[in-house]
């Protein structure tokens, strides 16, 4: 489908990353370089027996009639590039809330049950949107599959903590942060706030007066 979508836009390679984001152009920019095959492991969204690229890397193919780049070439940026942008990285923290890890999903359930949210438009799901979402009612919240948003107190049994690369989706709605990847969620916990204490008695109140 890239591939096509790259042809018929007039452009000779067409680029797959992130397991399905396409990108295409006609050279490579500056500062782009081979690198080994096995690095590009995410498999794509829409066919999960095809490799698309990985966490800021392309899987390059000839879209057009331009010749094949050399892995040893030198490439010249090229102003007919589709859209760049900078990678997505990890939001450390939200407010009070703070990134704990990437996790998976629960063995019979999600790793988080409290409530759930979706939104895969482009305006759609961020970290903090999934933090607003859930509120100070939950003390933990996660981002899934670049549109999903879960709210919990606790994780449910087979939850475990994971790689980060694992979680190497952009977020639909702010692709410079990451929104987990598949069945893996960006974790974050929010302490809850310190109880305070008000004083209302005196010590006065519990002195006892002994009389004889």
């Amino acid at each position: 489908m890239c591939i096509n979508d790259c042809s018929g836009a007039g452009y000779g390679y067409a680029g797959v990353e992130y397991g399905r984001e396409c990108w295409c152009g006609n050279s490579l920019a500056s500062g782009s370089v081979h690198v080994t095959d096995q690095t590009c492991d995410m498999t794509c969204s829409g066919d999960e027996s095809t490799i698309c690229g990985g966490h800021s890397l392309l899987s390059i193919y000839v879209a057009g009639s331009l010749p094949l780049v050399s892995t040893t070439a030198s490439v010249t940026p090229s102003s007919t590039t589709s859209s760049v942008y900078s990678g997505p990285t990890t939001v450390p923290s939200v407010g009070t809330c703070y990134f704990v890890g990437c996790y998976s999903e629960a063995t019979n359930s999600r790793a988080l049950t409290g409530a759930s949210y979706y939104d895969y438009s482009a305006t759609g799901m961020t970290v903090e949107k999934c933090a607003a979402s859930c509120g100070p009612q939950f003390f933990m919240f996660g981002v899934e599959w670049s549109g999903e948003c879960y709210c919990g107190n606790s994780l449910q049994p087979g939850s475990a903590l994971m790689t980060v690369d694992q979680c190497a989706m952009p977020c639909d709605g702010d692709k410079t942060e990451f929104c987990g990847g598949s069945s893996h969620l960006d974790l974050y916990y929010c302490p809850p706030a310190p109880i305070v204490l008000t004083a209302t008695s005196t010590v006065s109140d519990y002195t006892s007066t002994i009389t004889s």
